[in-house]
């Protein structure tokens, strides 16, 4: 998981220094925003699986 990771994380940062340099705070704000709002969705997801998996699991 490790690697994948520091992995993640090298392909991320270039995106960030663009975003640093190419947009506003305002546009930054919005930015996060958005990705708040994604994050919470896939978490929502993710914990709907694992219910559905902790549920197929007691039968």
């Amino acid at each position: 998981m490790s690697k994948k990771f520091n992995r993640l994380v090298e392909e991320i940062n270039p995106l960030l220094d663009k975003i640093d340099n190419d947009y506003s705070k305002d546009e930054i704000d919005s930015l996060l925003a958005a990705i708040n709002q994604s994050i919470a969705a896939i978490s929502e997801r993710v914990s709907i699986l694992e219910n559905q998996n902790t549920e197929g699991g007691e039968d």
